[in-house]
């Protein structure tokens, strides 16, 4: 994770269960809306960037979610651990 809010525009498949647990969940993104007529527009996209931009707490939850990503990586970390474990197994098969 880079600490860059996301704009969400799924399209098929299990692209839109992220789109709510990033908008909804953990709201750190927002979604497009599309026109009456199915389309994205320009216009929609601008706004939903300008706000992106604007909005402070989408930016803090962000980072914040960066943080805690990077300490899990760090020595002592879930991630850094569970790799040290399935290393570990590879080793011995």
């Amino acid at each position: 994770m880079n600490g860059v809010p996301f704009l969400c525009w799924p399209y098929f498949g299990d692209q839109f269960f992220n789109e709510s647990y990033i908008c909804e969940s953990c709201r750190i993104g927002m979604k497009l809306v599309a026109d009456e007529h199915g389309i994205i527009s320009k216009n929609e996209i601008r706004r939903k960037v300008e706000e992106l931009v604007r909005d402070g707490g989408i930016k803090e939850r962000v980072l914040g979610l960066k943080e805690k990503a990077i300490r899990q990586l760090e020595e002592g970390g879930s991630s850094f651990e569970n790799i040290e474990k399935f290393a570990g197994m590879m080793r011995r098969a």
